[in-house]
């Protein structure tokens, strides 16, 4: 029979009533309590008779629902289909059936690891099914576990309420016959020496996750279809790409300001012929230069900066200029009938590798900008330029690598100004993209994952390589096409983590970033926040408490939308936040700002 709880009290009608309605919900977890909800047309205070059925019958209940104003209710926890109905001044009500759901779930509950005394936290209940439904609270207090008066109300499986405490206290949550696990959240008395921090994702979370571009490919998604997905509004056509791009491969940062050494390879058989110009002026034109210095395959070349430019000593001859080229054989500017797939290491003066990659296309340009060595990498944009970006696994399906070709060759088209104090266009680098050179193209045996992103580049050009596809806007420009490596399950607005609007970088779901079939390795991460880092983010005296306060609107169907908003909480009752998830994100040396939880220990 199923379980009853009636309001008492005696009533008297104060309108004549016509109508009841009954309401409950329809399906319920086997073993759960639920609401059914009476409400009368009249504002009247009375008592309703509650009837349900029982082995095909309609059986009266011994007890009665006080109605106050009309409006009145009770908990039943039927174990099998039941109908029920009331009667108000005799007018029957409809009648409303409940089906209890026998079903396996899993039951978790999320609770801080510790607080401050009095402060207000969250418990947050989830199922594994999407169930809508309640959750008994339990908690112990001196030793014993005792049932809450509280019900935890379940949208889709998900629910949370507050609590405080003021000491030490551990809780669990029972739906229908299933329990969650025991979380114990301790009473602060001192400040944590450490913050846990668990959250998802890698990278700042404006535009196309490449994670996520990965799980759409192996979905049978186009790469036009996964760019119009996470630049919302926008075309993909072809742009011109037939012009040369400068990038800085070595001259900033750690690298040697005064020295680093040169050294030919082959891919193949061959000489590898080389040679390097030298100029007495910074900006003499191509055709004068002054002095030339030329060699051939596994040459080691040694560069040196002095006082009035730049030594090049090679096979103990030494010739100097305020400007030297370096050109190799088989590419346009020297020997552009070879066959042979000659390339130039950079390499630091103990022999180690001294930038991110080998270089097969174009020249390097060296020079002396702000009392430092300088060199920059001149090649064609479309059809050398984008065979070196290392931004993506060679290895991952076809139309990801088109997709990331096409935002990589839009990304420096949109973003090519002239740098005056790198010499350069981009660089080789996160503040632009990763250029390898030729360590990307040459990728794997016999070059077989560097075939395929070339083969990537190709698909997405012209067939005489002046053009390329882009992503453009609305308006028909080039889009600034930003990409990350993964998120929390969703993108974000531009403006929650930079400052500018645009309308086609807004938050999408991006739940492959946190599907187990993509094997995300930051799909889960957990870090660790000191309380002196923290003392110095939010400029407390000590810091009791750290808390997400605000977050982006929910975008995805999984995971969780970035942190906005961090509040930190001192023994004083001082707070202090920080906000922008990008400032988040590098102010407290995370991954990405989609935190899951933060705990201090």
């Amino acid at each position: 029979m199923a379980a009853l709880v009636f309001g008492l009290g005696a009533g008297t009608a104060s309108a004549a009533v016509s109508k009841v309605t009954l309401s409950a919900e329809s399906t319920i977890i086997q073993g759960t309590v639920t609401r059914i909800v009476v409400k009368a047309n009249a504002r009247v205070n009375s008592r309703a008779t509650i009837q349900y059925t029982s082995q095909g019958k309609w059986v009266t209940a011994k007890n009665k629902i006080k109605l106050t104003n009309g409006n009145g209710g009770t908990r039943v926890a039927p174990v099998y289909d039941r109908s029920y109905r009331v009667i108000v001044d005799g007018v029957m009500s409809n009648t409303v059936t409940i089906h209890p759901v026998a079903k396996d779930f899993d039951v978790t509950l999320s609770a801080p690891s510790s607080v401050v005394p009095g402060d207000a936290f969250d418990l947050d209940v989830k199922l594994s099914e999407p169930i809508n439904t309640w959750a008994k609270l339990y908690y112990t207090r001196h030793g014993e576990w005792i049932l809450s008066k509280k019900r935890i109300l379940l949208t889709n499986g998900v629910g949370r309420t507050t609590e405080k405490i003021a000491y030490d206290r551990s809780y669990y949550v029972e739906v229908g016959y299933e329990e969650s696990g025991a979380s114990e959240v301790l009473a602060l008395t001192e400040p944590p020496s450490s913050f846990t921090i668990t959250g998802s994702g890698w990278g700042h979370g404006v535009g196309m996750s490449q994670y996520g571009a990965y799980g759409m490919a192996r979905e049978g998604y186009t790469a036009t279809e996964i760019l119009q997905h996470y630049y919302q509004g926008t075309s993909v056509s072809n742009a011109d790409a037939s012009g040369s791009i400068r990038v800085q491969v070595f001259g900033s940062g750690s690298d040697a300001t005064s020295a680093f050494n040169m050294r030919t390879g082959m891919s193949g058989s061959g000489d590898g012929r080389w040679r390097v110009l030298f100029y007495d002026s910074a900006g003499a034109a191509a055709d004068e230069y002054v002095d030339t210095m030329t060699g051939s395959t596994d040459d080691l070349i040694a560069v040196r900066r002095t006082s009035s430019g730049i030594d090049v000593t090679s096979h103990g001859v030494t010739k100097s200029g305020a400007l030297a080229v370096m050109q190799w054989e088989g590419t346009s500017y020297y020997q552009s009938g070879s066959t042979e797939s000659a390339y130039v290491d950079l390499l630091t003066t103990s022999g180690n590798q001294a930038t991110h990659g080998d270089y097969r296309h174009g020249k390097l340009v060296i020079s002396v900008i702000g009392g430092r060595l300088n060199v920059t990498n001149v090649l064609r944009l479309n059809t050398e330029y984008l065979y070196g970006i290392a931004e993506m696994p060679s290895s991952w399906a076809s139309a990801a690598l088109e997709a990331q070709a096409t935002t990589a060759r839009g990304y420096a088209l949109r973003n090519s100004s002239y740098k005056i104090g790198c010499d350069c266009n981009l660089y080789d680098d996160a503040r632009s993209q990763n250029f390898s050179g030729w360590k990307k193209e040459n990728e794997g045996t016999d070059a077989y994952y560097g075939k395929r992103w070339v083969a990537a580049v190709d698909a997405t050009s012209t067939a005489d390589g002046a053009s390329g596809l882009v992503v453009k806007t609305s308006t028909g420009a080039i889009a600034t096409t930003y990409y990350f490596s993964s998120s929390g399950g969703q993108s974000e607005n531009s403006e929650n983590v930079w400052s500018s609007a645009l309308s086609y970088l807004r938050a999408v779901d991006d739940r492959w970033s946190v599907d187990g079939s993509v094997s995300n390795p930051n799909a889960s991460w957990t870090d660790s926040v000191s309380q002196a880092s923290a003392r110095s983010i939010f400029g407390l005296p000590d810091v009791m408490t750290m808390t997400v306060t605000s977050r982006t609107a929910k975008a995805g169907s999984a995971g969780v939308a970035a942190a906005i908003k961090v509040t930190a909480t001192s023994s004083t009752g001082a707070t202090a936040s920080i906000t922008g998830a990008d400032t988040i994100r590098i102010r407290m040396g995370l991954k990405g700002p989609w935190i899951r939880s933060i705990s201090g220990s």
